[in-house]
C-alpha cells in the first residue's frame, strides 16, 4: 500500500444519498490547508442565492458560460434589460461589460432600419467607456459607426480626437481623412494647381474659362460660354460680348458687314444726352482704300445719314434714303438764298 493511500479515508454510502446538517444558519467548511484540493468528480449545484469565491486565480475549463438561464421571457427581463459582468475596480466605480436590451444599432445590411440589444462597455453609474483594441472585424460587410439613439437618429460624429497632427499621419491610400486633412488639402491644392476652368455639362457644357498667355500660347483672355460656344470674352484690351466688341470707348460689331442697332423696346426711343458727333467718309469697311471717300450704299428702307466733305449745302451732312437719292443738308443761311434765287 502506497504511504500515502494509507491515510485515506473512504465514506461509502451504498444505497440512497449523503446529507450533511447543520443549525440553522450554521456553515460547513471543507478545510483542506494552505495547498490542499476539493475535488468533486460529478456536477456541482448551488441552490444559494450568491456564490462566493475568494480565489486568486479562477480557471474554468468550459468555453460558454451562460448567464441569465432563468430567463423565460421575450429578451433580458431582470435588472432593465441587462446582463453581463461587473469588475470591482476598488475606490474607483466598477465597471461592466453587459448585453443591454434597451440599445439600439442600425445593421448595415438593412439601411433605414434598426435592431434593438447590443453589448455595450459602461460603468455602473451607466456612464459609457472606452474600448482598446486595435482591429474590429464585420466578416466583409459594412460597418455602421453610430447608428440611432432610443429617441431617433443620433448628430454623433466619428472623430479621432486625442490624437497629434492625425492629418499628416494621413498617406496611404486606404486611411481615413478627418476634416482638418481635407481643409488642408483644398487650400494647399489651390495654392499649388490653378483651376482654368469652371463647367458644367457633359455635352454641350457652359463655362467659364480662363486662358492665359503662359499655359496657351496666344494673348490672354477670360472666356464664358453657354452651351458650348463663347458668349463673352474679356482681354486685357477689348471685350466681346455676343456680336459686339468693346475696346477702350469704342463698340462695334465683330463681323464685318453686321448693323450696330440701338434698340428700345416698345415705344422708347434711343435718347442721345450729348452731342452726337459724326467722323467723315472714307469708311474703309466697305472694300475702298483709306484714301477714297466711299459713300455708304442705300438702305433697303428708311434713310441713312453720314458725313464727308462739305458740299454746295456747307453742312458736311448727307442722307442717302431707300429710293437711293443722295444729297446734302443745306445749313439756314444758304436754304434762305436758294429761296430768293429760285
Amino acid at each position: 500500500m502506497a504511504e500515502t493511500e494509507k491515510y485515506v479515508k473512504h465514506l461509502n454510502v451504498a444505497s440512497g444519498d449523503y446529507k450533511v446538517t447543520v443549525r440553522d444558519n450554521g456553515n460547513i467548511k471543507l478545510d483542506v490547508g494552505t495547498s490542499g484540493q476539493v475535488i468533486v468528480t460529478g456536477d456541482l449545484l448551488v441552490d444559494g442565492g450568491s456564490t462566493y469565491i475568494y480565489s486568486q486565480d479562477l480557471v474554468i475549463e468550459d468555453n460558454m458560460l451562460y448567464l441569465n438561464s432563468a430567463e423565460s421571457g421575450a429578451g433580458i427581463s431582470r435588472d432593465g434589460g441587462i446582463a453581463g459582468m461587473e469588475i470591482n475596480r476598488g475606490s474607483f466605480t466598477s465597471a461592466r461589460f453587459v448585453f443591454d436590451e434597451n440599445v439600439r444599432w442600425t445593421d448595415p445590411a438593412n439601411p433605414g432600419t434598426s435592431d434593438e440589444g447590443a453589448f455595450a462597455f459602461r460603468d455602473v453609474n451607466g456612464r459609457k467607456i472606452g474600448i482598446e483594441c486595435i482591429s474590429i472585424s464585420t466578416d466583409g460587410g459594412d460597418l455602421n459607426l453610430i447608428g440611432q439613439t432610443p429617441a431617433g437618429n443620433s448628430n454623433g460624429v466619428v472623430s479621432v480626437f486625442g490624437t497629434n497632427d492625425y492629418e499628416n499621419n494621413v498617406t496611404e491610400d486606404d486611411h481615413i481623412p478627418n476634416k482638418k486633412y481635407v481643409d488642408d488639402y483644398v487650400v494647399n491644392y489651390l495654392l499649388n494647381n490653378f483651376t482654368f476652368k469652371l463647367l458644367d455639362g457633359n455635352i454641350a457644357q457652359s463655362y467659364v474659362e480662363v486662358r492665359d498667355n503662359e499655359r496657351t500660347g496666344v494673348d490672354s483672355e477670360i472666356g464664358l460660354g453657354i452651351d458650348g460656344q463663347d458668349v463673352i470674352v474679356v482681354r486685357a484690351a477689348s471685350t466681346d460680348i455676343h456680336d459686339i466688341a468693346i475696346s477702350g470707348n469704342t463698340i462695334k460689331t465683330i463681323n464685318e458687314f453686321d448693323d450696330l442697332v440701338l434698340q428700345a423696346d416698345g415705344t422708347g426711343n434711343v435718347k442721345i444726352n450729348d452731342t452726337l458727333y459724326l467722323d467723315p467718309t472714307p469708311h474703309v469697311a466697305y472694300g475702298g482704300s483709306p484714301d477714297i471717300e466711299n459713300d455708304p450704299t442705300a438702305p433697303t428702307v428708311g434713310v441713312k445719314i453720314y458725313s464727308k466733305e462739305q458740299g454746295t449745302g456747307a453742312t458736311n451732312i448727307y442722307y442717302v434714303n431707300e429710293t437711293g437719292r443722295r444729297d446734302e443738308l443745306i445749313s439756314n443761311n444758304r436754304a434762305l438764298l436758294y429761296g430768293m434765287l429760285f
